[in-house]
């Protein structure tokens, strides 16, 4: 299966891709405009919802541990690192299918949060790993497995 680089102006305006994997013999194709944007809307979707559920642990007023937590000031540091690390680049949507451990500063909260922020940041995921059919428009799981 061919790996394929396509610039965000070229998904929004249905313009060619280049097969990447075989520069000597590259592949172009067009992409349909309504495939691209429902591609794009996708993308948006999956990003809210991360931040709603995947990352809510990473806002003060969400932070599963809450009064549990030994060492606030500390905690809020590292998820302000988490955040500034997550937010300094481009968001992408793989990145809210990644394990908490992904997350290198994770280390620095106190056990208390470390066990909370894992359990609602899988939890998270888990939503959005149930939903991701929904986002591009097909039927849940259940049925796209048959």
């Amino acid at each position: 299966m061919p790996h394929f680089f396509c610039p965000k102006r070229e998904i929004l305006n249905g313009y060619e891709v280049t097969d990447e994997s075989n520069k000597t013999n590259s592949i172009k194709t067009t992409i349909p405009l309504d495939v691209a944007l429902t591609c794009n809307m996708a993308r948006d979707e999956i990003l809210e919802d991360a931040r709603k559920h995947t990352f809510s642990w990473l806002v003060h007023d969400n932070r599963p541990a809450g009064a549990l937590c030994i060492t606030p000031a500390s905690c809020s540091n590292s998820c302000n690192r988490i955040i500034g690390n997550l937010w300094t680049r481009p968001l992408t949507p793989v990145l809210c299918f990644y394990g908490f451990e992904h997350f290198g500063t994770i280390n620095r909260l106190c056990a208390e949060c470390n066990r909370c922020a894992e359990r609602s940041h899988n939890t998270g995921r888990q939503q959005l790993w149930l939903r991701l059919p929904m986002y591009f428009g097909l039927p849940d799981w259940s049925e796209l497995l048959q």
